[in-house]
């Protein structure tokens, strides 16, 4: 790593996943290892860590496919609801600011020659 474009450490990183099989033939992850290594570069200071992390997730293979749904993911359902609005684009928004701008600078240089003829007459 570096501190004002000064390198002071190396780090060096070693990540191993544990996985098991499943018969869908999917593997499930069943554990993650980090293991890491600092150096820092002015006083050769050394620093090592592990880190593990162990996952306990239980597999129902006897779901039935009823209770398979988009919702489930969080996910609208298709056909039964209602289509998101849109917003609006933002050039359409640029676009209606231009024209309000142009509207009012023609309404003022109107305003100013009326106003110009009537002082000069």
């Amino acid at each position: 790593s570096t501190i004002q474009g000064e390198r002071v450490s190396e780090l060096e990183s070693d990540l191993v996943c544990e996985t098991v099989e499943h018969p869908s033939g999917f593997p499930i992850l069943n554990s993650i290892t980090e293991k890491v290594k600092a150096i820092n570069l002015k006083n050769q200071q050394k620093i090592e860590s592990t880190k593990r992390i162990d996952y306990e997730l239980e597999v129902n293979d006897n779901v039935p496919d009823s209770e398979f749904t988009l919702s489930a993911f969080g996910l609208p359902e298709p056909g039964g609801t209602e289509p998101l609005n849109k917003p609006i684009p933002m050039y359409v928004w640029i676009l209606v600011g231009a024209g309000a701008s142009g509207a009012l600078a023609f309404a003022f240089r109107y305003l100013a020659r009326r106003r110009r003829i009537a002082a000069g007459a």
